[in-house]
């Protein structure tokens, strides 16, 4: 994969446009020297991305807060603001979206610099983290990097990408060790390899992964024991408001109007956004282990500016409740098989459309459904999921890892073996 034969180490780098992550391995020993980054500044041991944000001084010449550091920012200085925008010193990675999207900067900020200024950062942990794992690395020609970029992102950003890295030259001074590889062709790459007999040449398979209120399946087929083919059908199913934590919050009568950015601060709203998923999704998943009926829950312990941002609201029989309830909500299997007994109608509506349609109108036949994400490490979720039933005899693989470790073991796995080239064509066609 990498030409050169100095590369000794891989890193996988996630530029998402909410979060970053990454990890790191021996490029010829993937399996058994991985290292997930999980260190963060202002986070949670454990945790594995960090927001995609940044603040710069007032003249934009330099970073002075990124990621989970500018979260905690906005936080205390929003108590006592009454703004509705952010600092135009703060920007986030929403804006890359698409490569010629058109986008507002700040007119001292272009893209490149953005992108570079970030990037130049992210560096800094990446080189320390393989320093302190790997003695006497030369990282500038020992290492390889594969960026895992959005599926929407082509050639513009991309290259940007590869000049930052090497105008900088501290991890990286060889393009030639540099490669890319969208999200959905590592997501794959990695489903096909936790589950190497499941396939046959000429089989068709199907991947389902969920991102909020959204339902991605994309259809593949599979090539030869090695390779998978190009995408062959999209089809997107978008619902508003139906993502796992906006119902969890609409079930204790905290309504969307929470984040309805004409009654609410924004920085409150974004701090919230980034963080109630990864809260809702480990509250669940504790409750559900922990074989209680019920159980309890500071609200502040789900999202610390949600109890400002409720106070801000003129809705008072939200509070009234809020406050009689002492700022806890209360968890029971009824609330959560409410929360997950819609989604799981929808799941098998929107595949079964999907697999009859399909054999009726082009004859394809799946063989396989993999489910990727977060929202599948639900125990209860995977039970309801194991039990849908097919017009078609397809087998069913629930990728028990979290969407970001699925994301950066698959890319990881790219670079092993030269072989792999062939899962990975043009960035353009997806």
């Amino acid at each position: 994969m990498f030409e050169s034969r100095l590369v000794r180490f891989v890193v996988a780098i996630d530029i998402g446009t909410e979060y970053t992550s990454f990890a790191h391995s021996l490029k010829h020993s993937f399996s058994q020297s991985t290292v997930i980054f999980e260190q963060w500044e202002g986070q949670e041991q454990g945790i594995v991305k960090s927001p995609a944000i940044v603040e710069y001084n007032d003249d934009y010449s330099s970073i002075i807060k990124w990621g989970t550091p500018v979260l905690q920012q906005l936080k205390s200085t929003s108590d006592d603001s009454e703004d509705t925008e952010f600092p135009r010193e703060i920007c986030t990675f929403q804006v890359f979206n698409n490569d010629n999207e058109d986008i507002w900067l700040p007119p001292e900020l272009s893209k490149k610099k953005l992108i570079s200024d970030y990037l130049n950062e992210i560096q800094k942990v990446v080189l320390a983290a393989l320093q302190e794992n790997w003695t006497g690395i030369k990282p500038s020609y020992e290492t390889g990097t594969v960026f895992i970029v959005p599926d929407r992102w082509g050639p513009t950003n991309c290259n940007i990408l590869s000049q930052c890295l090497l105008e900088n030259g501290s991890l990286c001074d060889n393009k030639e060790n540099i490669q890319f590889i969208s999200r959905g062709k590592a997501i794959t790459l990695n489903c096909l390899n936790e589950n190497k007999d499941v396939l046959s040449p000429g089989d068709y398979f199907l991947n389902v992964d969920i991102d909020k209120d959204t339902i991605n399946l994309t259809t593949r087929e599979c090539i030869s024991k090695d390779t998978f083919s190009e995408i062959l059908d999209r089809m997107v199913d978008y619902k508003e408001n139906t993502s796992i934590e906006r119902r969890f919050l609409t079930s204790q009568g905290v309504t969307n109007e929470i984040f309805d950015q004409k009654n609410t601060n924004l920085k409150q709203i974004y701090q919230a956004q980034l963080q109630i998923q990864p809260k809702v999704e480990s509250l669940l998943q504790k409750y559900l282990s922990s074989g209680k009926m019920t159980q309890s829950v500071d609200i502040d312990s789900i999202i610390p500016s949600l109890k400002d941002t409720v106070l801000s609201l003129t809705n008072e029989d939200l509070k009234k409740k809020l406050e009689k309830n002492k700022w806890c909500i209360e968890l029971d299997s009824k609330i959560v098989s409410d929360l997950f007994d819609p989604l799981v109608d929808r799941l098998q509506h929107i595949i079964e459309l999907r697999l009859t349609n399909e054999a009726e109108y082009s004859g394809k036949e799946y063989s396989v459904i993999f489910f990727v994400g977060d929202t599948f490490k639900c125990n209860y979720l995977v039970e309801k999921i194991k039990q849908m039933k097919f017009s078609s005899d397809v087998k069913i693989c629930i990728l028990p890892n979290s969407e970001d470790l699925v994301v950066l073991n698959g890319a990881l796995e790219y670079v092993q073996e030269d072989y792999l080239w062939n899962v990975m064509t043009s960035l353009l066609r997806r």
